[in-house]
């Protein structure tokens, strides 16, 4: 949709799926990866696209490890560099800095903690 930008991971939700069994398949088709722990972090209205966020955690060596199967390509960023890139959507930029607020704040909660 956005040739050359960098967006979320995903698509459309087909007829009768949830947000969240989207987000599953929609991760099986782009990086035949399935999450175990994550969360919605909301939904955002943006021109032209409805989009439900969710996070979860990843270890390096699952990242390291992941194949893009759709769109041009895929790249993992931390937080700085990111809101830096001149090509990410802007209402992406809006989303990414809300739920970056919001990983944050359970971060200090002690979401995500590991045995």
């Amino acid at each position: 949709m956005y040739p050359n930008y960098y967006s979320f991971w995903g698509g459309g939700i087909e007829f009768g799926e949830t947000p969240e069994a989207a987000m599953l398949r929609e991760m099986r088709e782009e990086l035949a990866y399935v999450p175990k722990g994550y969360e919605c972090l909301g939904t955002f209205l943006t021109p032209g696209a409805v989009k439900t966020v969710f996070y979860g955690r990843v270890e390096k060596q699952i990242i390291d490890a992941l194949k893009v199967y759709e769109g041009q390509c895929g790249v993992w960023l931390d937080e700085e560099t990111l809101l830096q890139q001149p090509n990410i959507i802007l209402q992406d930029k809006c989303i990414i800095k809300n739920v970056m607020r919001k990983i944050m704040d359970e971060d200090r909660r002690g979401f995500g903690a590991a045995a």
